[in-house]
């Protein structure tokens, strides 16, 4: 059984709760007809997220007068909005076999009738399972692009973010960089303190870039003790000063792991995207100068 459970949300006015579960079932996808049918087939053409809820949003409006839908999401951090917000909303909790969708929130400057939310209430039973594929889509997806160990992205969507990010700054002229990172004397670490210790530290360093990430960054674990970040709209300079505080954050900190207190340096080469760049040059250019580091004495950055 599936519902859509109602609930008060915050608006400027009165806002219209429900007092009872909407069951969906087959009945009620039934007292639609040809329209379920269709609005049904139009909702599975897509596995995008967003593209479901425009179609959605598109096709109710046909039936119901509303200015603005809302689907939140807090666990796939999704807070997608359709049309405008109104004065007035009315707000559902939706579950599917006991799985959690999300919310979905209907608004307009006029109080909804009662007939007017039944027949929301209809049109969210058809939402219901293309909503739940979206998003076993885009789970399938991220965890495919993801290093299982520190939640980071991993190879294959560098490789993917770096094509991307190049086009564009070359199109509007923009700067990107690049710091590629790897921990010091890291099989030193492994053969004295164990593989155990050494994911830890791996752990660590992987949490200490996502707290350095600015929102328009992008962190990787390439592979081993390896790690880049891709920084957009970064001049050479910028990328500089943000490789030194990562080196500095993980040169003070120390990691607890398995009883033991442990710490870590790391070395980090730079590199700038330029007119000449092609396919892996960005990469091989800042890995480079991760050597450079390296071969200068470690626990520094470096620039190509």
């Amino acid at each position: 059984m599936s519902t859509a459970v109602p609930f008060v949300a915050e608006t400027l006015a009165d806002i219209k709760q429900r007092k009872k579960n909407v069951v969906v079932d087959r009945a009620c996808i039934e007292s639609f007809g040809d329209q379920a049918t269709q609005l049904t087939g139009l909702l599975q053409t897509s596995l995008d997220l967003s593209v479901v809820l425009n179609i959605f949003a598109e096709q109710a409006a046909k039936v119901l007068s509303f200015s603005g839908i809302t689907y939140l999401n807090n666990q796939h951090k999704e807070d997608i909005l359709t049309g405008e917000r109104g004065r007035h909303s009315c707000c559902y909790r939706l579950t599917l076999e006991a799985e959690n969708l999300g919310e979905i929130c209907i608004s307009r400057r006029q109080r909804f009738s009662e007939n007017d939310l039944e027949l929301f209430e209809n049109l969210i039973a058809l939402l219901l399972y293309p909503l739940r594929n979206c998003l076993q889509f885009q789970m399938a997806t991220q965890a495919a692009s993801k290093d299982p160990m520190t939640g980071l992205d991993n190879r294959r969507s560098m490789d993917e973010h770096i094509s991307h990010e190049s086009k564009m700054a070359m199109r509007y002229g923009n700067s990107l960089a690049m710091l590629v990172l790897d921990i010091d004397h890291f099989k030193r670490i492994n053969d004295r303190y164990g593989h155990k210790s050494g994911d830890c530290l791996i752990k660590a360093m992987a949490e200490i870039m996502k707290s350095t990430a600015r929102t328009t960054d992008y962190t990787f674990r390439y592979g081993g003790e390896e790690f880049v970040m891709l920084l957009p709209n970064t001049t050479p300079d910028g990328a500089m000063l943000v490789a030194e505080r990562i080196r500095e954050t993980v040169a003070q900190t120390e990691c607890i792991c398995h009883g033991q207190t442990l710490s870590m340096t790391i070395s980090i080469g730079v590199s700038n995207l330029t007119h000449q760049d092609k396919d892996d040059s960005l990469f091989l250019r800042a890995d480079n100068a991760l050597y450079k580091a390296k071969r200068s004495g470690r626990n520094q950055v470096c620039s190509e």
